[in-house]
């Protein structure tokens, strides 16, 4: 049951029927409230026009256009309520009380003896409540009065309706009353057809779901079916496919990467062990031997060092805990260094650098250092320790643009792509005989991308390979 309510298409049904049932309450509410505001208008205009017709009644038999009930003797003495009596019943409307009474509050005429005589309201209608006026109950009305000045006097007419027993509130109540009864079961189908539309519409995401709960890292491959139309459901289960597309890749890479780390350290770690072996049962024994074994044990310890180093520089990089530095860089006194440097590593290779004054960023000079290292490193392994290379630079919009050429084969078609990937040598064998641990490049792709710039490989003509680096004027991480 739990599990039910906690559905999605539960939870939007029961919110279409919570919007529903505050449109059905909110519309009768206001639907009373109209039928109270005209029935209040109309009573108030029969307040007003019961007052003007005992006004016009009293002005009347004033000018004796109306004979009185009886004819008051001369001999007798005035009686004022002799002269206002009450109005026919048949004048004013039953349910309307009314009361004629002087200005000091005597009263005249009244057809309700126990209504009290109220202050005046200039004109307004307004509501007079007073709590156990009667025995059995309060005093609750709405009423008018107004002053008028007859033959010389001072008059008050007031006119009021009992509120407590209208019969107009009362139907506005019950019809208040019937409009929730009448409501109740429509909101509770209302409720049923949107749970049923709500499912029939949440049916796709939950086939999405179940199908890619059924994915492991084992089966990224596989696809989503999407229905067609197009429509968010589609765009969620592209996204999806999308998802697993990336996913599916970066696990290759990683278990490629896997692969090609355990193919790197396997080599000098079994010749380490064979030389090790080799010791210990009869090369210790012969000086040259063991001359020979030391240094080959010695050459493959390096070598996995520099892998190790080499891994965990690209992992800092890439995980932020190396920040590149800001400072001014010129690239000529860069490239002059990457000369001097190789003229004791590579004495027989040439170098052409060429720079202008404006050719300045801000970046890490020795990260930019290791980097050139790198490719030079590379073109001088490749193209011969005799190669010519050549480092230029040039500005370019907001940046500077490094091109590092040589004079070698250049990249073969099926090896430009890759040249940047991790161990890769240009051969499936991964070939250790020229050297180097296949991380160069890799290095510098992820130096050169947190320092905010890009870096590709090309060919040249008429031959040569070509090494173009984008540092921005202002360096910094733009992953």
């Amino acid at each position: 049951m739990g599990r039910f309510f906690s559905t999605v298409a539960v939870r939007l049904a029961f919110r279409f029927f919570l919007v529903l049932s505050v449109a059905i309450l909110v519309l009768s509410v206001a639907f009373v409230g109209v039928v109270q505001s005209f029935s209040i208008a109309r009573q108030n205009s029969e307040l007003v026009d019961a007052a003007g017709t005992i006004e016009r009644m009293i002005v009347r038999r004033a000018m004796g256009e109306i004979d009185l009930p009886r004819a008051r003797r001369r001999t007798e003495s005035p009686n004022p309520r002799e002269e206002f009596p009450p109005p026919p019943k048949n004048v004013i409307p039953y349910y309307i009380s009314f009361v004629v009474s002087t200005a000091d509050g005597l009263v005249l005429s009244t057809n309700d003896p126990l209504l009290p005589v109220l202050e005046e309201t200039n004109g307004k209608i307004r509501h007079h409540f007073q709590r156990n006026f009667f025995i059995d109950g309060n005093l609750s009305i709405r009423y008018f009065s107004k002053k008028v000045e007859i033959d010389g006097k001072t008059l008050v007419i007031q006119t009021s309706r009992d509120i407590e027993r209208e019969d107009a509130e009362r139907f506005a109540s019950a019809i208040f009353r019937a409009a929730l009864l009448v409501t109740s079961p429509i909101l509770i189908f209302s409720f049923l057809i949107s749970l049923l539309i709500t499912k029939n519409t949440m049916k796709p995401v939950v086939r999405i779901t179940r199908a890619a709960s059924k994915i492991s890292s084992s089966s990224l491959d596989t696809q989503l079916s999407l229905s067609g139309t197009g429509d968010e459901i589609d765009e969620l289960a592209s996204a999806f496919n999308s998802l697993f597309s990336r996913l599916n890749a970066d696990f290759e890479r990683e278990r490629q990467f896997t692969s090609d780390v355990s193919h790197e350290l396997k080599t000098p770690v079994a010749v380490v062990l064979g030389q090790a072996n080799l010791l210990l049962r009869w090369g210790k024994d012969d000086a040259g031997q063991l001359e020979k074994s030391l240094l080959s044990i010695r050459k493959e310890a390096k070598s996995m060092e520099s892998i190790i180093a080499n891994l965990l520089q690209i992992s800092r990089i890439e995980n932020g805990r190396i920040t590149p530095k800001s400072e001014r860089v010129e690239f000529l006194p860069l490239f002059s260094r990457i000369r001097d440097e190789f003229a004791h590593i590579a004495p027989l290779v040439s170098f052409d650098i060429s720079a202008g004054e404006e050719c300045a960023v801000r970046s890490d000079f020795e990260l930019l250092h290791q980097v050139l290292t790198v490719v030079v490193s590379n073109s001088v392994r490749y193209a011969g320790e005799e190669c010519a290379v050549s480092l230029k630079a040039e500005r370019c919009c907001s940046s500077v643009v490094v091109f590092a050429d040589d004079d070698g084969p250049g990249f073969s078609g099926d090896v430009l792509p890759h040249v940047f990937e991790r161990f890769f040598r240009g051969d499936k064998a991964h070939n250790r005989a020229d050297g180097g641990s296949g991380l160069g490049l890799s290095i510098a792709r992820v130096i050169i991308g947190a320092l905010g710039g890009s870096i590709s490989a090309e060919n040249v003509a008429p031959r040569g390979a070509r090494i173009r680096i984008e540092i921005p004027f202002s360096g910094g991480d733009s992953r």
